[in-house]
């Protein structure tokens, strides 16, 4: 026999710890955390062009969750929208009228505020039409990000740039 079976032991020695080596690299590479950073970015779709959103980014200033999102009490549901929203507020001016669940007898001075919400059936939804998606993202987005970025969010002049919330 020739020394060339000598030489193909050791290549195909080689050849198979290089393959083991790969194929263990490869596994581990897969199984391993790659440390990459999550983001909460999401993109609303809305017929203006879509608004790239980073829940992450809001999420670190915002005060706390309840700043954007209502129902995160669990079982301490506020008694009433006035809990949070003191004042008047702009759903006001969209009350509906009361001759939509009443005959036309009923006025709205015959009880006071109060003793709606302490009716089981009364809800201040049920008077007061909430605003669209897109009126409360422009009431609440807006001001806030003219009051901490004004130079990114208005055009010259002062007035709002939509395009740096709009993609197109």
């Amino acid at each position: 026999m020739s020394g060339n079976i000598r030489n193909r032991r050791n290549w195909t020695r080689s050849l198979t710890v290089v393959t083991l080596v790969a194929v263990v690299g490869t596994i581990i590479g897969c199984l391993a955390d790659d440390g990459a950073v999550q983001t909460d970015r999401i993109y609303l779709q809305n017929t203006a062009g879509a608004v790239l959103f980073d829940h992450g980014e809001h999420s670190n200033s915002a005060d706390s969750c309840v700043t954007c999102h209502h129902n995160l009490r669990g079982d301490e549901q506020a008694a009433s929208c006035r809990e949070c929203h003191p004042g008047t507020q702009q759903s006001e001016k969209q009350t509906l009228s009361c001759t939509e669940c009443h005959d036309d007898s009923f006025t709205p001075d015959m009880m006071e505020h109060e003793e709606y919400l302490e009716i089981d059936d009364h809800s201040c939804l049920g008077c007061h039409a909430p605003q669209s998606v897109s009126q409360v993202y422009h009431t609440n987005c807006s001001n806030c990000h003219l009051e901490n970025a004004p130079d990114r969010f208005t055009k010259t002049g002062g007035d709002v740039a939509c395009g740096a919330c709009h993609l197109r």
